[in-house]
Parts: structure tokens; sequence; C-alpha cells
């Protein structure tokens, strides 16, 4: 979440994503309030960016029933690939590395508060029960 927002603030990959930016959130002060003020559990299904993730790998007929037989995870992107390549039987290749975030950037959980977190989890509560993730700053 934090690193879509910043992505849109930023002007996107395309015109798409400015506009939306544009007509959305160039209002918002922070990060902060675009969260606590902003987010909702309708405006998340506004725009790709924000949208569950379950959303694209479960039946529309049983949310908990996930249709794909691997996901990756961001956080081991490199290996994941690797994974999925050797699975389908393609040609290895290196990733792109785009927009890649600063090396002194702090993790992205320490942008948020108790009061955001709180209402991230619940929110996303089914990507984080689906995909096994914790969303907390501990």
């Amino acid at each position: 979440l934090y690193s879509a927002y910043f992505f849109l603030k930023g002007g996107g990959m395309n015109e798409k994503d400015r506009q939306f930016w544009e007509e959305h959130l160039a209002h918002i002060r922070s990060f902060e309030s675009f969260v606590m003020e902003w987010l909702t559990a309708d405006k998340i299904e506004l725009y790709e960016h924000f949208i569950p993730q379950y959303k694209f790998i479960t039946s529309s007929l049983d949310r908990n029933k996930i249709l794909v037989n691997f996901t990756g995870r961001f956080e081991n992107l490199e290996h994941d690939f690797m994974h999925v390549c050797k699975v389908l039987k393609l040609k290895k290749t290196e990733l792109l590395k785009l927009n890649i975030t600063a090396p002194n950037a702090l993790q992205y959980s320490e942008y948020y508060n108790d009061k955001m977190i709180d209402k991230v989890a619940e929110l996303y509560a089914q990507d984080i029960k689906l995909l096994n993730y914790s969303f907390s700053k501990k």
C-alpha cells in the first residue's frame, strides 16, 4: 500500500495512473491521511493498485479457494521468478530492476502507526490470511 501510494504520487507509469492521482489523491496531505481518511473498503476497489490480491487469485464463488498453483512473493522475487522459469521450462532471464527503493529507505512498516496498521489489517484481512502474512510493527 505504501509503495502503491508513492508510486502514484510520483506519476505512476502512464497517463491513467497520473489521472487517477489527480482526480482522487492529489489533495491528500500525507500517507497517514491517505490511509486514515481516504482509504475505505469501497475506495480500494477504485483502482488496480489498491485492490486486494485475493481478488486476482481466488474463485469469485469461494474467496478462500486459491486458483493458482504458486504465489510468488515480492520479498523473494528473484528466487520465486527462477522457480517459475524452472517449472515452466523457460529460459532463465534476469529480472530488470526498475522503480527501485533507495538503499537507505526505511522498511515499509516504519511508515505506519498502530491505528494505520489496524485499519490496513482490517481492509486487507483476506490477503493477510490467505497469503500467510502478518502486518504489524513487532
